[in-house]
Formats: structure tokens, C-alpha cells, sequence
């Protein structure tokens, strides 16, 4: 890989990523807290509409989990290991670290109003009866429009759409006077989590690495980089474009020019089409590609900011006051969709969640001043040695594990690679 970068030479003006459109946004990383993690029994249900759908349930006592359990750059790796259409996948995942729950509706709070629901003193869990229901505050309806719109591509519904978290409270509406059942998730609402946390964490982590290597890293590398499923398990980059994003990009999958073109007999007429007008196709797509990648990559921050604010609530199953100043344009929906009419006791009050504990994993590390290397073996971007504890003073290293330097010597002793 490093190899094609001095051959290619450095990049055009046209394929560099924009610094003026990079928006620079901090997430306020704080303690995390641990979080519970049950064993659970994957179950059909049939909603209130009559939609078959499964769900997890959670039972017997819980294990306390820790930040440290969490493997350096776990966002990279264990977590974009997860294949969502392969259901042993995510039990096998969720059996290991817990559910990620949604911060689309406050998902870590819902859940634990649930899981409290036969404790002493606690008021009596309502399930949401409706998808709208989720939007029911004034702030959410005004902050929701946009996030649901359709100028999202059709492919990423499973990422916008509203449908599985009520699916989780479709879950908990069938188990609500069930002593043995904990808690209660929807597989829909597990899905989109991950999914959501694979592209976002994927996409910043490309285009921050492109932002600091201008000469050899342009669009097409990054995107080239996003489409390969050993960096990023999910499609769906075009989940975090914004609606007024160039027309260019619609449907595009946010692909490299050349990739398109064979892919595509649709774009490739198009490319024709302007060539023969006179157009450089490549220079137009390119350079637009450039930009989505960027602004695409703000959004996606702006979504784990708020979704940190979303995971931080207090006593009353409200979140903080702190999120009542955030502006966070179309993504406010994820932190400010919340019901404040059930309260919870606050003795679960200490317990946060798996998908906090991940963006706060990747918040420290993206604010980390070590700089973004790409390894050598298996081309993964990464700062940090996967072998190391966390806490542990960064290694300057070619290679982003320690296979990866084995695989490596192994390939050079047999000539497979020469220096």
C-alpha cells in the first residue's frame, strides 16, 4: 500500500480533502461508567400492528462491566468485527460486552426504567405505544424533522428510521409483568447501534488520517479505504451526509471515481455523457467527493457528541441541563428525544452503557496528539498498538498489532515483500 502511494505520486489539487469544511468538534469525554451485562435468550414477538420481530431478554444477575474490558481501539476492531446480517455474530458479541443500546430516543434510559420496574419506590414503567410517541416532546418533533427526511438513501433506513426502538418497546410492552425478564431489547434497535457506531467511528478515523497526510491521501483514497470491509464492516457513510450535500453524490455510496465507473453502468453513462460535453468528469466528482467526505465526517462526530449528552441522564430518566444549550442542527433529535414522565430510582443511577463507554473510547483517542499511522501488514489506520493496556505510553510501531508484525516477517522472509 505504501508502495502505491509513491507511484501514484502526490495527489491533485481536486482529490485533496477540504480543511476548510472540517469542523473541529471535541467530545466531552468524562468518567465512564461501568455498565451491566446479562445473560439473555433471543425471542419472536408479534407488535401491536402485527410485525414479527425479534428481540433479546436479559435475566438472572448481572455482570458489572468495566471500561478496562474494552481492548485498545476496540471501536476498530472487535466492534467492526460484528456482521448485523449474521444473527450469531451479534449474540456472540452482545454475550461478551453487552447490549449497545440507541441514543436515537435515550435507549440507555428506557431500558433502565424497565429493568427498574419492580423496584421499591419506582413508578410504574409505561412501554411507548406508538413510533410517534418517541417524538412526543416539543423539542424532539422540532429536532426530529430533518433527521428522518427523505434525502436519505432508501439503504439506510435501518440507520434513521424510528421503527426499532419502538420494536424495543413492543419487547418490553410483552414482557412488562414479567418477574424473570430483566430487561427487554429489540435485535432492530441492536443492529442500528452498531451500525451507526462502526460508520461513524470508520469515517472520522479515514478522513482524519487524509486531513493529516494531504500529500499522499486524497477522496479517492478514503474512500477506497471505507469500502474495504476489513475497515469498515457496514455500508451506510451516506447516512451522515446532510441533505443538502451535491446531487453528485446521491446514491454513490461516497465510492472512489474508478470504482464507480465499474460498478456503475448508470454513473458511467453519466461520466460519457459529461465528457462529451466537455466536462472533466473526474476533476467534478472528485473534488465534490472531497467535500461530502468532510462534512459527511462532521455529522458524524456531531452524532457521538450528542449521543454522549444522551447517555448521561440523572435520577428522573431526564439527561442533564447541559443538553438543553446544545445545538446540534439535525442530529439534536438523538440527545433530546426523551420522556420525562417516568421516574427511576436513583440507585441504577451509577451504570452507564456499552455505546457510551465505545465513543468515549474513541474520543480519547481521537483527541490523542499521536499521529494517525496506517499499518504496514493488514493497511488498517490506527494510533495505537492493540496489544497495549490502556494507559500505557504509545508505541511508535509500523504495525497496529503484533500478528500483523509476524504476518509481516513472515512475508519478507519468504521475498514476498522486499525494502
Amino acid at each position: 500500500m505504501v508502495g502505491l502511494v509513491f507511484v501514484l505520486g502526490p495527489i491533485e489539487n481536486y482529490e485533496r480533502l477540504p480543511l476548510s469544511c472540517r469542523q473541529p468538534i471535541k467530545l466531552d469525554i468524562k468518567a465512564v461508567k461501568p455498565w451491566l451485562r446479562y445473560s439473555f435468550d433471543r425471542l419472536w414477538g408479534t407488535s401491536a400492528d402485527g410485525e414479527r420481530f425479534a428481540y433479546y431478554v436479559e435475566r438472572g444477575e448481572p455482570t458489572v462491566m468495566q471500561f478496562e474490558h474494552l481492548e485498545n481501539e476496540f471501536f476498530a476492531s472487535s466492534l467492526q468485527k460484528v456482521n448485523v446480517d449474521r444473527t450469531e455474530s451479534i449474540v456472540r458479541f452482545c454475550e461478551r460486552y453487552g447490549f449497545p443500546v440507541s441514543s436515537g430516543y435515550n435507549g440507555a434510559q428506557r431500558l433502565s426504567l424497565f429493568r427498574s420496574r419492580f423496584k421499591l419506590f419506582n413508578t410504574d414503567f409505561q412501554p411507548l405505544k406508538s413510533e410517534w410517541d418517541i417524538l412526543a416532546s416539543e423539542s424532539a418533533s422540532a429536532a426530529g424533522i430533518p433527521l428522518f427526511s427523505s434525502a436519505y438513501s432508501e439503504d439506510d433506513k435501518t440507520l434513521l428510521g424510528r421503527r426499532p426502538y419502538f420494536l424495543s418497546e413492543e419487547a418490553r410492552r410483552i414482557h412488562l409483568n414479567d418477574r424473570s425478564v430483566v430487561g427487554a431489547i429489540s435485535e432492530a434497535e441492536v443492529i442500528q447501534t452498531i451500525r451507526a457506531l462502526q460508520v461513524s467511528t470508520a469515517l472520522i478515523t479515514a478522513v482524519a488520517y487524509g486531513l493529516e497526510n494531504t500529500d499522499t491521501w486524497g477522496a479517492n483514497e478514503v474512500a477506497d479505504y471505507l469500502c474495504d470491509r476489513s475497515h469498515m464492516a457496514q455500508n451506510g457513510i451516506s447516512f451522515f451526509l446532510l441533505s443538502n450535500t451535491d446531487t453528485l453524490l446521491k446514491n454513490t455510496r461516497l465510492k472512489s471515481y474508478d470504482t464507480l465507473i465499474l460498478e456503475s453502468s448508470e454513473f458511467k453513462s453519466i461520466v460519457q455523457q459529461g465528457e462529451n460535453a466537455g466536462f472533466n468528469t473526474r476533476e467534478s466528482y472528485t473534488s465534490t467527493l472531497a467535500d461530502g467526505l468532510v462534512i459527511a465526517s462532521n455529522t458524524a462526530i456531531s452524532f457521538l457528541a450528542n449521543s454522549l449528552l444522551s447517555y448521561r441522564f440523572d435520577g428522573t430518566g431526564g439527561t442533564p441541563d447541559e443538553a438543553e444549550d446544545d445545538n446540534g442542527g439535525p442530529l439534536a433529535a438523538w440527545s433530546h428525544a426523551r420522556k420525562k414522565t417516568h421516574r427511576r430510582p436513583a440507585s441504577t443511577h451509577s451504570y452507564g452503557c456499552l455505546s457510551e463507554a465505545i465513543i468515549s473510547q474513541f474520543g480519547l483517542l481521537y483527541d490523542d496528539p499521536a499521529e494517525w499511522r496506517i499499518c504496514d501488514n493488514c493497511g488498517r489506520i490506527f494510533k495505537k498498538y492493540r496489544e497495549e493496556k490502556p494507559g500505557k505510553v504509545i508505541q511508535k510501531t509500523r504495525f497496529c498489532k503484533r500478528s500483523c508484525a509476524n504476518s509481516y516477517s513472515k512475508k519478507k522472509s519468504q521475498g514476498l515483500i522486499t525494502e
